[in-house]
């Protein structure tokens, strides 16, 4: 259990290191001056992201767990994530909790981000699925052939 931990814990701190440097790139191709933020506190925005990473990717060890059901897995993923995501954003001070309005906002367009995610992951599991079941029904197949 301890490497699932481990696991799941370098994953998401490799993808918030990757969102981080993707964002300064971003940044430094779009409006460079906006990076003077990051330089201004640089160690705030690494535990940031790295949170970030921990918080949408690490989490997903939840699926790992067998006595819960699929349902709350996917409930516990999705707000720790995007809570994790708005405690982030209010420390680093990105405005995303202004107004309620703001935050509804980002609370909500979070969840449709995390949602066409989850389809498009489902989707090319699914076909994953069929083509290894076509597989399996062909070796199947030739197997009754070679013992009739």
């Amino acid at each position: 259990m301890i490497k699932l931990i481990w696991r799941y814990l370098t994953f998401g701190i490799g993808w918030g290191s990757f969102i981080f440097v993707a964002q300064i790139l971003l940044w430094l191709l779009t409006n460079p001056d906006s990076t003077q933020l990051v330089l201004d506190n640089p160690l705030n925005y690494v535990v940031g992201y790295l949170a970030l990473g921990i918080g949408f990717f690490g989490t997903g060890i939840v699926y790992e767990i067998d006595r819960i059901g699929f349902a709350l897995k996917l409930v516990i993923h999705i707000f720790v994530g995007i809570g994790v995501f708005l405690l982030v954003s209010f420390g680093l001070n990105w405005g995303i909790i202004e107004t309620p309005i703001v935050l509804m906002a980002n609370v909500i367009g979070s969840i449709v981000i995390i949602f066409i995610g989850w389809v498009v992951l489902y989707l090319r599991d699914k076909k994953d699925v069929e083509n290894i079941n076509k597989v399996l029904e062909k070796q199947n197949q030739e197997k009754t052939l070679d013992t009739e």
